[in-house]
């Protein structure tokens, strides 16, 4: 089994002209079999709120 993880992020703010503003927007973790062609065994996708300023 391996374990593939995406991690998303939302730069800039949202306008996309802030400096330094980096904030989580979405998490993703997925277990494939990779001895079976990389069948999906399990899927964990969070989506994250970015705060609102």
């Amino acid at each position: 089994m391996i374990g593939l993880v995406d991690i998303e992020y939302n730069t800039g703010g949202p306008t996309g002209r802030v400096k330094n503003d980096v904030t989580m927007i979405e998490f993703t973790l997925q277990i494939v079999d990779e001895t079976q062609n990389y069948k999906e065994i399990d899927l964990l996708d969070v989506v994250v709120k970015p705060p609102i300023r």
